[in-house]
């Protein structure tokens, strides 16, 4: 459906945290809400009158499945996250885009992994070990992953070796075996059977997508940098630059409204607006330097019909001109960024954007995205004067699996029970101190001997005091435990230091939830 008067746009969102307990997931909002919200969606798009580059939504959108290999016609359910070592919140997303897939008639699943991001999240920790998922020297320097090398088969051994003794003592210890193996076995046959010089983001999101097929998940997996060589990214980002300007003030409106919604006071979240400085105009893309591994913040000049890209490199430029046909445009800037060998890159929201209006028919956030795309639902509204299609948050928790048969140590709790035990060593003597010390002059030097008199008397008498010894122990204990709580109730671990059937477990809770079946439980 198309706005008119974008002032009704009043979505309702929930309050999404992560669950709290293990093995609970999250899905918002209820699966036959979203099943009737993906048939909405696909009708607002097949009759929306807004156009990309001269091309009405519809056409648009057939361009683009095209490009990623999906049919106009068949729903698409996306999901998309940086290629690194995700933990089962992020995990849970490609359960439930198999699941939604499985629902709806013809349906596909995709992946997008995301090659273009910052580093991180890229350390395997074991125990108290955290191992660099690669040796590549520029692991801390490199401005987004796709420059990051895969790791050697040396390094690669001596994190096989070193996941190998963990799992282990895993087994040992608590009972269960890891698949960390099956994505580091895979990860070598990808590294080293005819894929030499491969980049880590592939290497990664090929080795969890073999995994998760392993356990039946049926999903497509997309690289993202290939994306933005293509007619339909090269004809979205040259639609929004040529209208910069009105852009970026839907974009700072948004953001404005948005923290006024949420009581936000500072101008830095859920991120910063745009620059405007005269007539220069920052945009919500990156430029990177693909010869220097660079990367800066895209912005462009306004100018009478459109606006103005500069290459950092030489000061080249390369006229934006509002209302170019998409294949010219796309043409155009594919031209200027081979020739300076930049290439256009997603920021906070555009992305998203771009696959919510190009290719999905719903696409599946995790909490942290479902925030930021509240924003994006607003510049959707009132830029794209669209309803904005719906999307679903999806999340759940796993901790280690000895934490279900684990209490959290509770080391404030130890030391305020050491500071009450320290203060009742001396029993009634210390009231009559307490007494005396009434009894004296305020800032007397009575007062003060009296004060130094008793606290001399705890401290002797705690130092020969058993309780306080076995009290010490107890909070060393509590103090090791907590250490070892860091890791067992860690949400965020990677999801293949699970055990294959507690990921099974997971699948069976989210699809059951998704396709109504009995022994889907639903918890949040």
């Amino acid at each position: 459906m198309t706005l008119t008067d974008a002032s009704h746009f009043s979505p309702q969102y929930a309050d999404w945290k992560a669950p709290r307990s293990d093995r609970a997931h999250l899905i918002w909002p209820d699966p036959d809400a979203i099943v009737r919200a993906i048939a909405e969606t696909a009708h607002d798009f097949q009759h929306s009158t807004m156009t990309i580059g001269g091309l009405g939504l519809a056409a648009f959108r057939r361009l683009t499945r095209e490009f990623v290999g999906h049919a106009a016609d068949t729903p698409l359910i996306l999901t998309g996250h940086q290629s690194e070592l995700h933990h089962a919140g992020v995990w849970a997303k490609n359960i439930a885009i198999d699941a939604f897939a499985r629902r709806l008639p013809g349906a596909v699943a995709m992946h997008l992994a995301v090659d273009t991001d910052a580093p991180k999240h890229l350390f395997l920790r074991l125990g108290d070990e955290h191992l660099p998922i690669t040796d590549d020297p520029d692991l801390s320097r490199a401005k987004w992953t796709g420059l990051l090398r895969a790791p050697t088969p040396l390094h690669l051994s001596k994190i096989e070796n070193a996941a190998t003794k963990w799992s282990d003592e895993q087994t040992r210890l608590h009972g269960f075996a890891p698949v960390l193996d099956v994505v580091l076995a895979e990860m070598r046959r990808f590294a080293l059977d005819g894929h030499e010089g491969v980049e880590l983001p592939a290497l990664l999101a090929n080795a969890m997508h073999q995994l998760d097929w392993s356990m039946g998940l049926d999903y497509q997996l997309v690289m993202l940098s290939p994306v933005l060589l293509g007619t339909p990214w090269l004809g979205f980002v040259h639609h929004l630059l040529s209208d910069a300007t009105n852009f970026s003030l839907h974009y700072n409106g948004a953001l404005l409204a948005y923290r006024a919604a949420n009581d936000i006071d500072t101008d830095t979240r859920p991120m910063p607006n745009l620059a405007i400085v005269g007539n220069s105009i920052e945009m919500p893309f990156w430029l990177d330097s693909l010869s220097t591994g660079r990367r800066e913040r895209l912005r462009v000049v306004e100018t009478p019909t459109g606006s103005k890209l500069t290459s950092p490199h030489d000061g080249d430029s390369l006229e934006l001109i509002r209302g170019t046909p998409l294949e010219d445009a796309s043409r155009q800037l594919q031209q200027f960024c081979r020739q300076h060998q930049l290439r256009i890159a997603p920021r906070a929201l555009t992305l998203t954007c771009f696959m919510r209006l190009g290719i999905a028919d719903l696409f599946v956030h995790g909490i942290g995205g479902g925030r930021y795309d509240q924003v994006l639902d607003r510049i959707f509204a009132t830029y794209f004067k669209l309803a904005p299609p719906k999307f679903a948050v999806v999340t759940a928790t796993l901790f280690h699996p000895a934490a279900a048969h684990r209490t959290r140590a509770c080391v404030p709790c130890a030391v305020m029970e050491g500071h009450r035990l320290r203060h009742s060593v001396l029993g009634d003597d210390k009231f009559k101190l307490l007494y005396e010390l009434e009894q004296a002059p305020r800032r007397s030097a009575r007062r003060s001997a009296l004060f130094q008199q008793m606290h001399r008397r705890l401290e002797e008498r705690a130092a020969t005091d058993p309780r306080i010894s076995r009290w010490q122990q107890r909070l060393v204990k509590a103090r090791a435990d907590q250490d070892q709580d860091n890791f067992f109730f860690d949400r965020e671990i990677f999801y293949a230091q699970q055990s294959r059937d507690r990921l099974e477990h997971l699948i069976q809770d989210i699809r059951g939830h998704v396709l109504h079946r009995p022994n889907g439980s639903v918890t949040a």
